[in-house]
């Protein structure tokens, strides 16, 4: 594994977070011979013509709900052939039924139709010969699940992390990459919403929520087929009406390897969302692979802070009686670090100091060592157990002429912070989080 050159950072400001990222990269691959569990009908929900429609009849919708991806067989219809009710009838359909989502299909019901949402049950039949699963397999025979009442609306997952890292930096947004974890220890975090246009009450069922993989996941030592839902296996950390973080805890373990989460919520009334999924890399901890690890030149890690780098002429114009400070950056170097530019903007360095504050310090020395010593104190509170050290002092040249230096060769890093007038894109990505 090889460290990066001196890197130049947008601006200091985004020093604490981004720090807070740890960066690293690997590979692998990983899975399990243990088969996908097969595909079951979830939940069954009735959608008359409007709130006050509570009787099924020809023309309305019962929306079937599945555990897994699933398509239709081109030409079929859905009737009492294919689902089976406690009581009543589909009706006689006139038109085949409309796969919504990867999960989700809607069946028109026909002349005839009848039952009661809430009270009759549905299943899947063995002669049905309409759905199936992305292998072209037929579903199965089911157990019977509740027909319910719609409430207007599906939910929503409005996002799926882990760790809390946002997509700007795990993979998801403009960077791109793929986010790593160790095989557990890390949290999954969601939030989601519903709207329910047809009630008053709106809401998530969160504990029916459906939290998968596409890989089989080892669950108190004992393996568990792709798609089994873990979402009562996870440790629940912090779980409410729009949001929850779940860790992953020590008795359960995901394979190395690109495994994916997916996440479907359910409302209160049984509409399950669409699916939203999180594809990362699951590597096994060794010194390789962990950031700030001991080298053979140091115990431990260190981070020198460059105030230094001066790579653009930083101005303001105050106008407005002070009220309004215009900034001005041009990509030329003037002698003065953007670091300390920054400082006089933001009116906590003065062209003319006091002499003599502090012994023979001035106004502006001592201000700045308060400025160090508060970001220290900072990045030390936001990394506590890590194996690393932060410095304004520099621990020693980088070697010249070298693009990438070997981490056994080389015992601290350097982040250089100053100004950049690009202000597009983004930082980077956290290619690491334990």
């Amino acid at each position: 594994m090889t460290r990066p050159p001196t890197s130049n950072w947008r601006r200091w400001v985004l020093l604490l977070f981004t720090c807070s990222l740890f960066g690293g990269c690997g590979g692998g691959s990983g899975g399990s011979s243990a088969g996908p569990l097969p595909i079951t009908l979830l939940f069954a929900v009735f959608q008359g013509s409007g709130p006050g429609d509570t009787t099924p009849s020809a023309g309305d919708f019962l929306f079937l709900f599945f555990s897994g991806d699933v398509s239709l067989v081109t030409g079929k219809v859905i009737d009492d052939d294919d689902l089976q009710l406690s009581a009543g009838s589909l009706g006689t359909p006139w038109l085949p039924p409309t796969l919504i989502d990867a999960r989700s299909v809607r069946v028109i019901l026909g002349t005839g139709a009848g039952f009661a949402p809430g009270a009759d049950t549905v299943r899947l039949l063995k002669t049905q010969d309409a759905i199936q699963d992305t292998s072209a397999r037929l579903l199965d025979e089911g157990a019977p699940v509740i027909t319910s009442l719609t409430d207007g609306a599906r939910p929503t997952v409005d996002s799926l992390r882990l760790n809390g890292i946002p997509s700007e930096l795990n993979g998801t947004g403009a960077a791109e990459g793929i986010l790593q974890v160790p095989v557990n220890g890390f949290t999954v975090d969601a939030t989601y919403s519903d709207t329910a246009p047809f009630t008053n009450a709106p809401g998530i069922n969160t504990a029916a929520s459906l939290l998968t993989a596409n890989v089989a996941v080892n669950v108190n030592s004992n393996s568990v087929s792709a798609g089994t839902n873990l979402f009562g296996s996870l440790t629940q950390t912090s779980v409410g009406p729009g949001a929850f973080t779940l860790t992953v805890p020590a008795n359960v373990e995901f394979p190395q390897g690109d495994p994916t989460l997916s996440l479907t919520v359910v409302d209160n009334t049984n509409n399950l969302s669409i699916a939203r999924e999180f594809t990362f890399r699951v590597k096994a901890i060794n010194d390789n692979i962990r950031p700030f690890e001991p080298t053979a030149k140091a115990a431990q890690q260190t981070w020198f802070l460059d105030l230094a780098r001066d790579l653009d002429t930083v101005t303001s114009l105050t106008t407005n009686n002070g009220v309004t400070i215009l900034l001005s950056a041009t990509a030329t170097p003037n002698s003065v670090s953007d670091f300390l530019e920054d400082l006089i903007i933001l009116g906590l360095r003065t062209p003319i100091p006091i002499a003599n504050v502090i012994g023979s310090k001035d106004s502006n020395v001592v201000t700045l060592d308060l400025l160090k010593t508060k970001l220290q104190s900072e990045l030390a509170a936001f990394h506590p157990g890590v194996n690393v050290q932060f410095t304004f002092t520099d621990p020693g040249a980088f070697p010249a002429n070298m693009a990438l230096v070997p981490y056994k060769d080389h015992g601290s890093s350097r982040i250089s912070i100053g100004a950049a007038s690009d202000v597009s894109g983004v930082l980077g990505i956290a290619l690491f989080d334990p």
